[in-house]
C-alpha cells in the first residue's frame, strides 16, 4: 500500500486509517520509527506477548539449565 501524506507545522504525520487497520496500529501504539539510508520505515513495536513462546524451539538439557543459573 502506497500513500501521499505530508508533514504538518507541528512536524505531525498523519497515517490512513486503512494503514493502521492493516498493521495493527492503533491509538497509544508504541512505534519503531528509523532511519536507513535515505528512507524512514515506521513500524510497531512488539510486544512481550509477541515473543511468547519463541525459546520452546530450544531443547536445554537439565545440565544446561543448572549452568545458566549457576552464572547469576
Amino acid at each position: 500500500m502506497q500513500i501521499l501524506t505530508s508533514i504538518s507545522s507541528k512536524g505531525q504525520l498523519t497515517l490512513p486509517a486503512a494503514m493502521r487497520r492493516a498493521l495493527g496500529i492503533d491509538v497509544h501504539t508504541p512505534l519503531i520509527i528509523e532511519q536507513i539510508n535515505k528512507r524512514i520505515v515506521i513500524k510497531p513495536q512488539p510486544s512481550v506477548a509477541d515473543y511468547y513462546g519463541f525459546l520452546s524451539q530450544y531443547k536445554l538439557s537439565d545440565s544446561e539449565i543448572a549452568k545458566e543459573k549457576d552464572k547469576y
